[in-house]
């Protein structure tokens, strides 16, 4: 029959030492166990009055097996032997094995709250750096340093997790941050901000050029990123100045397709852009017709030549089919390689007035027919650099 004798030298709850020595007829290994499991017990001791820790003794003839159960006692024992425990071996009494498990809890905490004070630190600065911004009336940069702190801050509850293995958690040990009453100062601040175009003429012919300008209830604001979107699509950025303007200047090539209406909002990140939603505005505007509109005659492959119609009026080429000014086109496709039924070409477009060339403009394709390739290739292309057109 084998037979565990585990004595017990407690320490008072208060103790920053534990100590647990053990004894085993069986083995050294048995005698260690016993010990982690009872610096394990004396911790738990101290920070719940639930622990469980049960032996029971099963006899089957002349064999006894000793079973002890210990509520999450894999995962405890699994930190200690990692985080501190030292254990001893002292010589055999009346022939056992002798294990003596010690702990000093403040030691090991130390690190622990070690690591606690950095990141509380850390939250404090970039909270008192996030007041100064909003001070500045600095948004973005106020909301960045709330970002940051998420961050900074997002091991603390794993690191006092880890803690309360060993000792109770106060509430002094929990975070302290004022992150959610800045965020709000800055929501409240925001809502007082108001977005103002300014723009000479919505007639449009060339680029557009306008004025967005930003002001809260203390004046204007500096440094806000400011978005200009077409057709749910971003064509220009801005940054106000000193006096809360951002200046766009569009080319045509951007804006000529409908619908004519420009969406312009502020803020850079998804935060800010959420909290400013209902300051965006819709500018809208009309297309001054050309006085210089162009017939467009392409007798080639028909399915291509309304491709490169549709690239002309990208740039805002116009068309009227009784314009005495005359576009054509014509293409040019060299085989490059062919491989798994698909081809690539090296295409060039050329863009003519008459008998005269105006531009040029290079590109690859690939596809099954050398149609397709062409098509693809030309769909690709930006006749923007065509500044004859």
């Amino acid at each position: 029959m084998i037979r565990f004798l585990i004595l017990f030298l407690a320490s008072a709850s208060f103790a920053q030492v534990l100590t647990y020595t053990a004894f085993s007829k069986e083995s050294q290994a048995k005698a260690d166990a016993e010990a982690y499991a009872g610096i394990a017990k004396q911790i738990y001791s101290q920070i719940t009055a639930e622990t469980n820790v049960t032996r029971s003794e099963v006899i089957n003839g002349e064999n006894s097996n000793f079973k002890k159960e210990m509520k999450t006692e894999n995962q405890v024992r699994a930190d200690l032997s990692l985080k501190g425990v030292k254990i001893k071996h002292l010589a055999k009494q009346d022939d056992k094995f002798v294990s003596v498990a010690t702990l000093d809890l403040g030691e090991l905490t130390s690190a622990y709250r070690f690591k606690l004070n950095g990141i509380q630190k850390q939250v404090r600065e970039k909270e008192e750096q996030a007041l100064l911004q909003l001070k500045n009336r600095d948004y973005e940069a106020a909301i960045k340093s709330l970002d940051e702190i998420s961050k900074i801050a997002r091991p603390y509850n794993r690191i006092l997790d880890e803690m309360s293995f060993y000792i109770a958690i106060q509430e002094n040990d929990r975070l302290k941050t004022d992150s959610a009453e800045i965020r709000q100062q800055i929501q409240s601040q925001l809502k007082t901000l108001r977005l103002e175009i300014e723009i000479e003429k919505n007639i449009l012919m060339e680029d557009l050029e306008f004025d967005v300008k930003l002001q809260d209830s203390l004046g204007t604001v500096q440094g806000i990123s400011v978005f200009a979107e077409h057709n749910e699509k971003i064509i220009a950025e801005a940054v106000t100045d000193r006096f809360g303007i951002a200046k766009f200047k569009i080319e045509r090539s951007l804006w000529i397709k409908p619908p004519c209406q420009i969406k312009i909002y502020a803020g850079n990140s998804l935060v800010m852009r959420q909290l400013l939603k209902s300051v965006s505005q819709e500018m809208h505007y009309e297309i001054q017709k050309s006085e210089n509109q162009v017939r467009f005659v392409c007798q080639e492959n028909a399915a291509i030549c309304s491709d490169v119609k549709n690239k002309l009026s990208e740039v805002g080429v116009e068309f009227n089919a009784e314009s005495l000014k005359e576009l054509t086109a014509k293409w040019e496709a060299s085989l490059r390689r062919s491989k798994n039924q698909l081809s690539s070409y090296a295409i060039t477009l050329i863009i003519l007035q008459g008998e005269t060339p105006l531009c040029s403009v290079t590109g690859n394709g690939v596809g099954r027919t050398k149609e397709e390739a062409i098509r693809k290739g030309i769909s690709k292309m930006n006749l923007s650099s065509c500044n004859e057109l």
